[in-house]
């Protein structure tokens, strides 16, 4: 991972991207925080965006009534509905359905096959960071820049 956020640092850096502060984080923060807390999943957002979408389907839903109070009342409405037994369990049944059925004699050849394919990737992007690290990065500039640096060159050569 830190030769990945090394990587990382030194290709923005090349690119003379501007460090805002969630990038400002991850090159020089991220590895400290993944040692001293055995990893990052409790960071994640996933929780307050699944959060956000609730609440965004529920104000969707009701943003139409002209009320205040009566978009409040249906969003509580709905959000008790939500919280249903009978209703939670009709969705986890209906998800249920859903989902693909899996040939249990073909299984093991399937899981074989991907073993095989993510050994392969993951093979790949060694090389890849091998490659990174080995090869020098020129800092990049715009095409305004390299024309001034084009005229000066035709310039000091005249």
């Amino acid at each position: 991972m830190e030769r990945s956020l090394g990587n990382l640092k030194k290709l923005w850096n090349a690119a003379n991207l501007s460090h805002t502060p969630k990038v400002h984080s991850l090159l020089h923060h991220a590895t400290k925080q993944m040692q001293k807390f055995e990893g990052i999943g409790d960071l994640l957002e996933d929780d307050v965006e699944k959060m956000h979408q609730i609440a965004g389907n529920f104000e969707a839903r009701s943003s139409r009534l002209n009320s205040a109070t009566g978009r409040a009342v249906a969003q509580s409405k709905m959000e008790a509905i939500s919280h249903n037994n009978l209703v939670q369990q009709q969705m986890q049944h209906s998800q249920q359905l859903g989902k693909r059925k899996l040939d249990v004699n073909n299984s093991d050849t399937k899981k074989e096959k991907i073993k095989v394919s993510k050994t392969e990737r993951d093979q790949k992007r060694v090389e890849v960071v091998h490659e990174i690290e080995n090869k020098p990065f020129p800092k990049l500039i715009t095409a305004y820049e390299k024309l001034k640096e084009d005229i000066k060159k035709s310039n000091s050569n005249k």
